[in-house]
């Protein structure tokens, strides 16, 4: 993993939208590349599911109350014209008299990200492949949770309620 310098922040904006003149193509007139990518984000769809599967469950409670990450692996990966955010979290229950631990595999659309919060830096890895590029976000990001923590908890709920039932 190569981390970008300190300080230095990458625009998650599709290279193949930002021409040779650094101009966005989006961008009104008059504007910004920071207007031109406020409106991409403008226009995704919030409502794109998760695609979250639960991989092991432990909890063996009947109502969760809090779900916690307790290690995420979830990286961000493109190839310059569409992205994807895939990986793992394990996350921590309690519920009603019992505790344990739950595991999903997560995938969502880079539009179902930025449709809930702003990405302002990420690092770059530039992996083995030739051309092939690769973003990752801090495992601990603040980010991360505010944006799978909701889904993820109501994931967790309605399994917990499945085995109970």
């Amino acid at each position: 993993m190569r981390h970008l310098p300190a300080g230095f922040v990458l625009a998650l904006v599709p290279f193949a939208a930002v021409a040779q003149d650094g101009t966005v193509p989006d961008a009104p007139a008059g504007g910004d590349a920071q207007s031109a990518i406020e409106a991409r984000i403008a226009k995704f769809n919030p409502c794109e599911p998760l695609g979250t599967e639960v991989l092991g469950i432990s909890l063996g409670v009947n109502r969760v109350r809090e779900v916690q990450i307790e290690r995420s692996d979830l990286r961000l990966r493109g190839d310059g014209v569409s992205f994807d955010v895939s990986g793992r979290l394990t996350c921590r229950g309690a519920g009603e008299g019992t505790s344990g631990d739950l595991s999903f595999d997560i995938s969502a659309s880079l539009e179902a990200v930025l449709s809930t919060c702003e990405i302002k830096e990420v690092t770059v890895d530039l992996g083995e492949a030739e051309g092939e590029m690769s973003w990752a976000f801090d495992a601990a990001s603040p980010v991360i949770e505010g944006v799978l923590m909701g889904r993820v908890e109501e994931e967790a709920k309605n399994a917990c309620t499945t085995l109970a039932s």
